[in-house]
């Protein structure tokens, strides 16, 4: 059997078999869906109210399908920002975001990525100044009152041992 196609001067060669496929594949989808047996939902507690009934409809209203094919109805309007030709510097950037997640960066590089915001940073600095290093002028004072208290005494040469905590710059 030939079927020829509607626009081109061409025939297709189709057996009969394919035929009565394409028969029984067309009364297939003609067919009613079945009904699913399954789990039936729980009832509604008693004296909940069922929003099942609908409101009736006017009649003299009909609804009025779309057309959104060439030359009828103006389409819906849609997010068209995925279509747009950005600016090169914006699309840089986006590019930059989706490469830097890409890659895998070692975790001492990394660390900078994610930093403290300013009121926790402007507190931890006030925490930090309390131990920082000391000068060169602070420790020949601390050594030269430690020498001095070791000459005149051994006690304070206990007290001198206990070293003070500070912060060392590596």
């Amino acid at each position: 059997m030939a079927l020829e196609h509607p626009r081109r001067k061409t025939r297709h060669c189709v057996s009969a078999l394919e035929v009565t496929a394409i028969a029984n594949l067309v009364l297939l989808n003609d067919q009613p869906p079945k009904a699913k047996s399954g789990k039936k939902p729980a009832a509604a507690p008693f004296g909940a109210s069922s929003k099942s009934k609908a409101a009736t409809k006017n009649p003299l209203f009909t609804a009025n399908p779309r057309n959104f094919g060439i030359g009828q109805d103006i389409r819906p309007k849609t997010d068209l920002t995925r279509f747009v030709k950005w600016p090169e510097y914006v699309r840089l950037q986006r590019q930059k975001v989706i490469l830097n997640k890409r890659l895998k960066v070692p975790p001492a590089i990394a660390q900078f990525d994610h930093t403290l915001d300013k009121n926790t940073a402007t507190q931890l600095f006030k925490l930090l100044n309390k131990y920082r290093p000391e000068t060169k002028q602070e420790k020949k004072a601390r050594l030269d009152a430690t020498a001095k208290a070791t000459a005149e005494s051994k006690e304070a040469k206990d007290k001198a041992s206990c070293a003070i905590t500070r912060l060392k710059y590596l």
